[in-house]
């Protein structure tokens, strides 16, 4: 080989070398780990929701990434505690967004921490999706922010038609004041006013521990029966606690949450015996047992709860794995108004938690059923 032969290999390989150090400083590294944020109350009373459906997603995302991940990569949950307000859910949102750079938030569990946080995440394009916000208020939340589970509409209304037909005219409510319960009344009242009832309702905010004032008046106000709207189980066990402390003695219409509490079913079944109340549904105990409760049970110990909630949360971990799939760039860029797109489009999709079609408004085509608790179980009713 002559030396000028050899000089011109020499270049090419400094050039080589040089173009390679280039490439790599100029071009965007791809993310090993794809992240997604998560707003969920994990402190406080709602902590009875919050961890329970952690677990459902984290069930989830093991599962996911056992198959591969995305598109191999690995799918990861940065987790928020909304404190079940919006107050908190919006400094959670502002957080994961401007700190952790997220494009996609499964949450809130509760509709004032999704509420709480839907102007930011609207503001700045990323996706909000709620497995178990009912508020009917988030239906106008915005573009960017879906739901699998109900709106409260369809509790109110269904119940309110099942308070008419049982020939109640006047139903006195005792209403914790959060966007949850408030939606619920509302959506109640508006069915049941419509129908020709009449509705007188007593407030409490969430610090309060004794009731009794407010009860003491409605049961002045002779009502048929009494309807119970509360946003956690230990304001619900409060409630029932004290009612049968004053011996109302009414029919007990009560919020989704409460018609199944087992601690209230033990503790107090003179009281809650024969209570009304609509629930979504688990259309496959089966289904659900196989993908969440016996691998719930494995690794955590414990009986699953919430399991109609569990089921959705699970599924809406699958959901966003889909969305992310369908509109990731080669880089690994979320393109948030590819995601909205897909989710729009939504149409019989099979889930633990039931088959999903989304309407216009990122709501799913979906209602509640009716329960009642008969001789301390809950049955269909």
């Amino acid at each position: 080989m002559t030396k000028s032969n050899k000089i011109i290999i020499g270049v090419i390989i400094v050039v080589i070398i040089i173009g390679g150090i280039w490439y790599g400083v100029s071009r965007k590294p791809t993310e090993e780990v794809i992240k997604i944020g998560a707003i969920f109350p994990l402190t406080g009373d709602a902590v009875v929701y919050g961890v329970p459906l952690q677990r459902a997603a984290e069930l989830a995302v093991a599962e996911i990434n056992e198959r591969g991940g995305i598109n191999g990569k690995s799918l990861e949950i940065i987790w928020e505690d909304g404190k079940c307000n919006g107050k908190d859910a919006a400094t959670a949102a502002s957080k994961l967004i401007n700190v952790d750079k997220v494009k996609i938030i499964l949450g809130g569990v509760c509709s004032g921490e999704t509420l709480g946080a839907a102007s930011i995440v609207e503001a700045n394009k990323v996706i909000m999706f709620s497995s178990s916000a009912t508020g009917p208020q988030i239906t106008e939340a915005g573009d960017f922010i879906f739901r699998n589970s109900p709106s409260d509409l369809t509790q109110g209304k269904i119940l309110a038609e099942a308070a008419w037909d049982l020939g109640y005219k006047k139903i006195v409510v005792i209403q914790e004041i959060t966007d949850y319960a408030l939606g619920f009344r509302e959506a109640f009242e508006e069915s049941f006013t419509a129908l020709g009832g009449e509705v007188t309702t007593e407030t409490f905010t969430t610090d309060t521990t004794d009731v009794r004032t407010q009860l003491t008046k409605l049961k002045q106000a002779k009502g048929d029966a009494l309807l119970v709207s509360v946003q956690t189980l230990p304001k619900a066990e409060i409630v029932v606690k004290q009612i049968g402390e004053l011996d109302m003695n009414l029919h007990l219409l009560v919020i989704d949450i409460a018609i199944d509490y087992q601690k209230i079913l033990d503790q107090y079944p003179d009281i809650i015996e024969g209570a009304i109340g609509a629930k979504v549904a688990l259309p496959d105990p089966e289904l659900f047992e196989e993908k969440v409760g016996s691998k719930y049970r494995e690794k955590y110990g414990e009986e699953p709860t919430l399991p109609e909630y569990m089921a959705l949360t699970y599924d809406a971990v699958f959901i966003l794995k889909e969305a992310i799939e369908y509109s990731i760039s080669e880089v690994g860029e979320i393109d948030t108004n590819k995601v909205r797109d897909y989710l729009y489009a939504i149409e019989h999709r099979k889930g633990v938690g039931g088959v999903l079609t989304m309407d216009e408004n990122g709501d799913p085509v979906a209602g509640h059923i009716l329960k009642q608790v008969k001789d301390g179980k809950v049955i269909n009713y």
